[in-house]
């Protein structure tokens, strides 16, 4: 039978028992399927695992800018909770209310 031709209970037992330290010989005996096979289905879920943790670069770029915009709304909101009363109007004018300005990360 061919890795692929497995059915998905089958695959996801396989991994796990792999995953617990088992040789693809034993799991291949004990499940009746060739150790070749066995070693084949973990390969192929290792390369689709290691795909999912690869972050593109665009998405990194795009999560960076969010998260910059973020602290840059925080560290607005930190800056009117500390600023003394008359720096905040010469700082920040316009801008009074705390959870207004916290408002955009909601």
């Amino acid at each position: 039978m061919r890795w692929d031709q497995l059915p998905e209970e089958k695959k996801g037992l396989i991994i796990e028992r792999r995953n617990r330290g088992e040789t693809f010989s034993k799991i291949g005996r004990d499940l009746g399927i060739e150790r070749r096979v066995v070693a084949k289905v973990f390969r192929e879920d290792e390369k689709i695992q290691s795909g999912r943790a690869v972050i593109r670069p665009g998405a990194l770029t795009q999560l960076f800018h969010e998260h910059r915009e973020a602290m840059e709304i925080v560290a607005t909101a930190l800056l009117q909770l500390t600023a003394s009363p008359l720096l905040r109007g010469s700082l920040l004018p316009g801008e009074s209310d705390i959870k207004e300005a916290l408002h955009p990360l909601n």
